[in-house]
């Protein structure tokens, strides 16, 4: 893997990486095309089945649920699932409403954040046009935006994801010393 990245990094250094202020402009934009092309229809599909037991789950249709309600609702009719989707949702649910369009902003904003991490790794570990190209195919594939919509933790498990792929990057000291990932 070390000898890829090498040379990934001498074809880059050969042929000229983007600089910094071009690839925060691109990924911007990336960002705000995959946001764009997320919101799209974002209130458009009617609530289905495992949306209604989400919902259900963090205390829509009684009074609002408070963390250790999520928590038992989940373990009783989810099993299978984590419950920190179901607490972060209802959290946001309190913070920004319960309608349907409030509560899918939710899943869209951790596509957005999976991005954005997915060019940081691609950046880190390879280069900033790798982190650029891979941050635009996965922001306007359609099978991934469409994700974007669900109130399901689907969103939350590729952020998390990408979050542990680049924190293990990181911490065994392919970009750096364990000190920087403390101290960006």
């Amino acid at each position: 893997m070390i000898a890829l990245r090498q040379k990934f990094k001498s074809h880059a250094a050969d042929h000229g990486d983007i600089g910094r202020l071009p690839a925060l402009v691109l990924v911007t934009g990336i960002l705000l095309l995959a946001s764009a092309l997320g919101m799209a229809g974002l209130n458009a599909d009617p609530i289905w089945f495992d949306e209604l037991s989400t919902i259900t789950n963090i205390g829509t249709f009684d009074p609002p649920y408070g963390i250790i309600e999520v928590v038992d609702s989940v373990h009783a009719y989810a099993q299978n699932d984590v419950p920190l989707f179901f607490v972060l949702l209802s959290w946001w649910a309190g913070l920004v409403g319960w309608s349907q369009l409030a509560l899918r902003y939710f899943p869209l904003l951790f596509g957005v954040l999976m991005i954005a991490f997915l060019y940081r790794l691609s950046a880190d570990s390879l280069s900033k046009t790798a982190g650029i190209l891979a941050a635009f195919l996965i922001g306007t594939n359609a099978f991934v935006l469409s994700y974007f919509h669900e109130l399901r933790p689907y969103t939350l498990l590729m952020l998390l994801s990408v979050v542990h792929l680049w924190i293990y990057w990181r911490y065994n000291g392919f970009a750096g010393s364990a000190r920087q990932l403390l101290l960006p």
